[in-house]
């Protein structure tokens, strides 16, 4: 199993560059410690992608519980407020 964390702390985000503000990626592998930030996700059927500045992460959700997924896509729209990255809906 393969950790990909995205974290954002918005009450501390007043104190940080425009640039720094938004979704930290971050992945158990990188051996840098480099902030990537979130660009865009797109769902599709069965697969999320994530883009991130530097990556990109292709997750395969057909062993996912669709009511997980569909919470998923509620926390990264409120995760979303100021409109920092891109969701996508793809068929």
């Amino acid at each position: 199993i393969r950790s990909l964390i995205l974290l954002r702390t918005p009450e501390y985000e007043v104190i940080l560059d425009e640039t720094e503000r938004g979704v930290k990626v971050s992945d158990e592998t990188w051996l840098d410690d480099e902030d990537d930030m979130l660009k865009e996700i797109e769902f599709g059927d069965d697969l999320v992608r994530i883009i991130t500045d530097h990556h990109q992460f292709d997750l395969d959700l057909r062993k996912v519980d669709k009511e997980d997924i569909k919470q998923a896509k509620s926390f990264l729209k409120r995760m979303n407020f100021d409109n920092r990255f891109e969701i996508r809906i793809v068929k």
